[in-house]
């Protein structure tokens, strides 16, 4: 029970404020305690004093905190009185132009009232004159005297007195008693309903302003529902007054029950009585059914005075998810994985061998060391192996090492303190392995790393930790690596170039992505891949696609994704051998596939058996070898004008000459 206070200077209308005051409270809620004063002492334990203004405009040359003694801090309402409408009846009676007096404790007082019956009541129809003692103020002959419970003080000889008696508690009070002793729930009861009806106009602004207090708590109960913490409210008596639908989950309770529920009782892990004591905001970690969380208690203070705690609860690892995400937003890169498995192309044994191991590896959580000529695709991979692992949700980060000077890899990789260096930022920065938490880190081409920077990266994979550049604190990190390289590691060991202690560390799990040439069956899967981006569909000739086959594609997919771009700007739908570029038309094979044929006419000489170019073609394709008729016959046409061969008509086909079976004799 909340107590009040409520100085008066009459007793009378003190016991009339209590009356209303009770009227919409009850006294089961407040104790409404009556002091008049000069006569009794102000008690000290109070939770709002109440003053009207006859005692303010009494003391009005006076500090009324000072004369009245109130505790520091405890809130002063004013009391406002206002008419009711049926107590101004009498006055909508009067004739029109009629002087009457209006009579009060001072004229101050009388005209406040003369204020409030023109500009809230609407009494415009009579003339009023103030009249608070001097009885030779006016040389009229008033007909009519007005007062508020003042009879006492109506000049004698006015014929008619119209006591309009003690104005009420008016239904602002009302609302600021509520509002200060957190009974805000008063104001939607019937009882203070019916209570503000009955004054002029008030229903209409009590209305209003409930309109903008509901709107303010339904914007608030709202705010704390949208926040990604658990938010619970307490006040002082340790009961729970707010909580958003995440804490009642958390508490494992529906919101409605936990509303003026015992904090301690479901709560245990926070000491009340210590943080009311202490008044201080606190942080610390706990665990609260075998869950880890992290604890944030704000006490709420009001002028000085504790009114309750506001609790913050996060589970440890959603604020580390937090911490993962804001780092990168920190890092301002969209530092992603972008690839999955589906976006690596092509349907050859070696590729899908790899991918197929690829995807066991993703499930482990030990480095992988990709190995792969240049432009096969090791980002990509790599990219793939993070989003097909337990990491998926969190950072992937990408670098490579020998494109980032050396003397900044390291603050690249590792971050550093305040005055590491000329140029360092003033308040440090973080590292991408710090960024990386949780996450996975690409480190390409790292065959390019320094030896110091070896050293280090070697105690990150063995230790979790790392400390920044310039500083000298240890750091944990949780963080899978993912290196490449396009060279043979362990051959630059062997030479004393990367060190043999970190080859063995990222060698736990290792990929050979094939080059292109070794899976030319993927060739024009990848070309109509890459055609989706184009402006224009195109085709090729027999001659094209043999050219494209037998090509060694040293810049592996790399190469063949920049051909297409060539050959979406020729502007044509069939792209013929002449069109390739000039590697493709000086074809290093050539010779190699003259000393095929020339294998297959001798094979066919010792059985008596002529051979076509249909043949040749067939017996090309089963080995591996590709040559189409067109090739055979430019061939053909080659090793006769040699001498090398006799070309017949018809089924005669195509003969070794006594040049050619020398030939054959001598190289095959």
């Amino acid at each position: 029970m909340k107590k009040i206070v409520l100085i008066s200077m009459h007793e009378g209308a003190a016991q009339l404020y209590r009356e209303n005051i009770l009227r919409v409270f009850g006294d089961d809620l407040l104790d409404v305690q009556c002091v008049i004063l000069g006569e009794m002492p102000v008690p000290k334990d109070a939770d709002i004093y109440l003053v009207p203004k006859s005692v303010i405009e009494n003391e009005r040359n006076a500090n009324i905190e000072e004369i009245i003694d109130v505790p520091l801090g405890i809130p002063v309402i004013d009391l406002i009185v206002e008419f009711r409408k049926k107590d101004i009846e009498s006055l909508r009676n009067l004739p029109s132009g009629q002087k009457c007096l209006l009579v009060n404790g001072t004229k101050m007082l009388a005209m406040e009232v003369i204020s409030e019956l023109h500009n809230t009541m609407g009494i415009y129809h009579l003339e009023l004159f103030p009249y608070g003692g001097n009885v030779n103020e006016y040389d009229i002959d008033f007909e009519t005297a007005i007062t508020v419970g003042e009879q006492e003080m109506v000049p004698s000889g006015i014929p008619q007195v119209l006591d309009l008696g003690i104005r009420p508690v008016g239904p602002e009070t009302i609302v600021e008693i509520a509002l200060n002793l957190n009974y805000e729930f008063i104001l939607e009861q019937s009882a203070f309903l019916e209570y503000s009806a009955e004054f002029e106009n008030d229903s209409a602004r009590i209305r209003r302003f409930l309109q903008q207090y509901h709107y303010y708590e339904n914007s608030l109960a709202m705010m704390i529902e949208l926040m990604e913490d658990s938010i619970i409210g307490i006040n002082e008596e340790g009961k729970i007054f707010c909580c958003n639908k995440k804490a009642a989950d958390f508490l494992q309770i529906s919101k409605e029950n936990a509303i003026g529920t015992s904090a301690a009782d479901c709560i245990p892990f926070v000491d009340f009585v210590t943080v009311k004591e202490r008044k201080r905001n606190s942080v610390f970690l706990t665990k609260y059914r075998n869950t880890d969380i992290n604890v944030a208690v704000n006490p709420i203070m009001m002028n000085g005075s504790f009114k309750g705690i506001m609790l913050v609860i996060e589970k440890f690892h959603e604020q580390e998810n937090k911490q993962s995400k804001a780092r990168l937003q920190l890092l301002k890169r969209g530092h992603h994985a972008k690839y999955t498995f589906d976006n690596i192309v092509g349907e050859s044994r070696k590729l899908r061998n790899t991918c197929e191991l690829a995807k066991k590896m993703a499930m482990m959580n030990s480095t992988v060391l990709v190995i792969g000529e240049t432009g096969t695709g090791k980002e990509l991979l790599a990219s793939a192996i993070h989003n097909a692992s337990e990491r998926k949700e969190a950072p992937y980060i990408a670098i490579n090492c020998s494109a980032v000077p050396e003397n900044l890899l390291e603050s690249e990789l590792f971050g550093y303190d305040e005055g590491a260096f000329t140029g360092a930022k003033k308040d440090g920065k973080l590292g991408l392995f710090e960024y990386a938490h949780h996450g996975t880190l690409f480190l390409d081409e790292i065959e390019d790393m320094s030896n110091a920077l070896q050293i280090k990266l070697l105690r990150v994979l063995q230790e979790k930790e790392i400390m920044r550049v310039g500083g000298n604190q240890i750091i944990k990190v949780d963080v899978r690596i993912i290196a490449a390289s396009n060279q043979d590691l362990y051959e630059l060991v062997q030479k004393g170039k990367f060190r043999k202690d970190l080859y063995y560390r990222l060698n736990t799990l290792q990929l050979e992505l094939p080059p292109l040439r070794e899976r030319k069956e993927d060739i024009f899967p990848l070309i109509e891949h890459f055609m989706k981006d184009s402006h224009r569909k195109f085709r090729f000739d027999n001659e094209a696609k043999a050219a494209l086959l037998t090509h060694d594609w040293e810049g592996n997919i790399r190469e063949l994704q920049n051909c297409i771009v060539y050959f979406d700007c020729l502007d044509k739908e069939l792209i013929l051998v002449e069109d390739l570029p000039k590697q493709f038309r000086d074809r290093p094979g050539e010779k190699e596939e003259l000393k095929f044929v020339l294998g297959i006419l001798y094979e066919k000489y010792k059985t008596r058996k002529p051979v076509g170019r249909r043949t040749i073609a067939a017996s090309a394709e089963e080995k591996g070898v590709f040559l189409t008729e067109q090739q055979v016959r430019s061939i053909f046409s080659e090793m006769e004008e040699r001498g090398i061969v006799e070309i017949t008509k018809g089924r005669g086909g195509t003969r070794l000459t006594e040049k050619g079976l020398a030939l054959a004799e001598r190289i095959l």
